[in-house]
């Protein structure tokens, strides 16, 4: 088993290195934005849902009828639907928050650590 214990130096180097992986991953976090082609076929399955449109004796998704009668008003709707999705939810601010988690628990033992370290240092 091994029993290293980091020096008051490394516990302060790794410290302050984890800070900054923090402080970037957040500013990363903070910058997320929501691509709304990447949502595009979400807000198919949501118009979809409604109903279907019928011309003559042939159905259609009302996705489609909007996308192909009027792109303007389609890209509108998309908009407005990428507009309502809380950016918490998505997978990619979801996986920054783990990990800045897993990073500021981290940091809380190696302050832990550095602070023993102290307090034997001063007896």
């Amino acid at each position: 088993m091994n029993t290293y214990k980091m020096t008051r130096e490394e516990l302060e180097t790794r410290i302050e290195e984890i800070q900054q992986e923090i402080e970037t991953l957040t500013k990363e976090q903070d910058n997320i934005e929501i691509d709304n082609d990447e949502h595009e076929d979400a807000y198919c399955d949501m118009l979809d849902e409604i109903s279907t449109v019928e011309i003559g004796s042939l159905t259609y998704n009302p996705s489609t009828v909007l996308r192909e009668v009027d792109p303007t008003a389609y890209r509108c709707g998309l908009n407005d639907y990428v507009d309502s999705i809380d950016i918490e939810d998505t997978d990619d601010w979801k996986d920054l928050d783990y990990k800045i988690h897993d990073l500021e628990s981290l940091l809380i033992d190696l302050e832990s650590e550095l602070l023993t370290l102290e307090e034997e240092e001063s007896e």
